[in-house]
């Protein structure tokens, strides 16, 4: 049985768990990918997945910490 793509996997989660009021953490995305079989280890990898569904044309918001950007959310 195949996985779905990262980005797809984390749009789903994102879809589904957040909007604007209610956001989820780079952790937050890092342990549900681990949780669902799809482990992360850097946390930019997680903002380039998110890059990716942006690009595609998907609204997503992030919120930045000290430069980095931590949380995410639909819009």
């Amino acid at each position: 049985m195949s996985h779905p793509s990262k980005s797809l996997t984390i749009l789903d989660y994102l879809y589904q768990n957040t909007d604007d009021k209610h956001e989820v953490s780079t952790r937050d995305l890092k342990n549900m990918l681990a949780d669902a079989g799809m482990p992360v280890t850097d946390s930019r990898t997680i903002d380039e997945y998110v890059n990716q569904l942006i690009a595609s044309g998907y609204s997503i918001a992030k919120r930045h910490e000290n430069g980095r950007p931590i949380f995410y959310h639909v819009s």
